[in-house]
């Protein structure tokens, strides 16, 4: 009977502790998931033809902050996509104001410049992460510019994959304060994450 005993404990509480430890890590990865820097907020991710950005230029596209959730947003980290890059230097991300008077960037919001990312980290034909120091704060329904600085890029540029997505599809190039249009019918592809 003690041998039945035995066996029933064995069967009923030292078996399952397995499956139980299982569960227990599932849940602990789906709550790590669920904090830090892993809200996508908004993105324009629409595949189109290549655009190619020269080394020492920004390059620089016209976003609207979703007011779906209402804001204001906590951006954490931004993703860009890139189908090549230069060979050298480094990469940051601006996020700029709007001058509504002509259509163009205004001035890098507060906190608003990522931290940077050496060029060697930058992912060919895929998504780069990078991260904001401290999370600028984006309005709702408001108007900015996310920008793509290589004005430290040697080697040459980078190309990235572009889209038709819209509203967002206009694009300019240049140094800062001086922009040209690249093209009112593409934008750049990104993806903005919140805490």
């Amino acid at each position: 009977m003690k041998k039945i005993y035995a066996y029933l404990l064995i069967v009923l509480v030292v078996l399952p502790l397995p499956v139980l430890a299982r569960t227990f890590l599932a849940h602990r990865r789906l709550a790590f998931q669920t904090v830090g820097c892993a809200t996508l907020l908004q993105e324009n991710n629409n595949e189109s033809g290549p655009g190619t950005q020269a080394g020492g230029v920004y390059t620089a596209t016209k976003i609207t902050a979703t007011s779906s959730p209402s804001g204001p947003h906590s951006i954490c980290s931004l993703s860009f996509w890139h189908m090549s890059v230069p060979t050298g230097g480094a990469m940051v991300y601006d996020i700029y104001d709007h001058n509504g008077g002509t259509d163009e960037p205004g001035s890098i919001i507060s906190n608003g410049t990522s931290d940077s990312v050496d060029w060697a980290d930058v992912v060919s034909n895929g998504w780069t992460d990078v991260t904001f120091s401290t999370p600028p704060s984006l309005t709702a329904g408001t108007t900015y510019w996310i920008i793509a600085n290589a004005s430290s890029a040697t080697g040459g540029g980078t190309t990235y994959k572009s889209n038709n997505g819209s509203p967002e599809r206009v694009m300019k190039a240049g140094t800062p304060p001086t922009w040209s249009l690249v093209t009112s019918s593409r934008a750049l592809r990104y993806r903005l994450f919140t805490e």
